[in-house]
């Protein structure tokens, strides 16, 4: 009696062992990280608090320049989901074969605009800012989608070679606006959704897209997220009604799914 007692003992506390093996494996499917470009922190906070509020499992943001997200995703970045302000940083994981085009989804779109200052009312228009001297910030082309596209907005008003000299290369829009915000530079190029949520910053131009590619923001689902039934539920959530009106309530513009 007692030696079969020992032996359901042992089989009990086997069973317990392989659950605790086993259990790791299962919370890390309740907890992902997405990659977000800096113009959707706000957002994405939000976002991500409004879903924890109603699924269980955790999820863990990090921001970036989308140019730095890319290449740490290429650099092996353990994500599960990336959301770019640009095409150009997701063509580029699927050139490289990170994702294949199926795998991304075309979310949120934008405007860029000028700004400066609160206080300062000389600067009305890009023009405006030939007849100051000090310097314009923008995100750093070679990383931020937002520099890219300022610098397009610059070229195309024919403005680069009295004001290319003067640019101030940022990490991200968040820079940008820290400096605006500061009065440290003249004025610095953003996107509108960044610019209406600072208010030591005046929105004074707005820019209609044949001055520049139109802006896009695509959801991309990582290996790792494909194999994730939380990932794929962030993901449905992004991409519903209820994210709708919180990213339009951030001054963002929803996009159909076609990139």
């Amino acid at each position: 009696m007692q030696k079969k007692f020992w032996l359901s003992a042992l089989g009990i506390a086997f069973l317990l062992f392989l659950g605790l093996v086993l259990w790791p494996s299962q919370d890390e499917e309740e907890e992902i990280l997405i990659l977000a470009a800096a113009s959707l922190q706000d957002v994405m906070t939000d976002l991500m608090q409004v879903y924890e509020a109603e699924h269980e499992g955790k999820v863990t943001l990090s921001f970036a320049s989308s140019g730095t997200l890319r290449k740490g995703i290429e650099e092996g970045a353990q994500a599960h989901l990336f959301i770019s302000a640009s095409p150009q940083e997701t063509d580029r994981l699927i050139e490289k074969g990170h994702v294949a085009q199926n795998d991304v989804t075309a979310l949120l779109s934008n405007q860029m605009v000028l700004i400066s200052y609160l206080e300062d009312k000389k600067i009305t228009s890009l023009a405006d800012v030939l007849d100051s001297e000090g310097p314009i910030a923008i995100g750093d082309p070679d990383f931020v989608p937002a520099g890219r596209y300022a610098m397009e907005i610059i070229m195309n008003q024919g403005l680069w070679d009295s004001l290319g000299e003067r640019l101030l290369y940022c990490k991200d829009v968040r820079q940008v606006l820290a400096y605006v915000a500061t009065g440290e530079v003249d004025a610095g190029l953003v996107y509108r959704t960044d610019a209406i949520r600072e208010p030591l910053v005046s929105i004074r131009e707005a820019y209609e897209e044949e001055l520049f590619t139109e802006i896009l923001y695509p959801l991309v689902i990582l290996p790792r997220g494909k194999e994730s039934v939380l990932a794929r539920d962030v993901q449905a959530f992004l991409l519903g009604d209820e994210a709708r009106a919180i990213f339009e309530k951030y001054g963002f513009f929803r996009r159909g799914n076609d990139l």
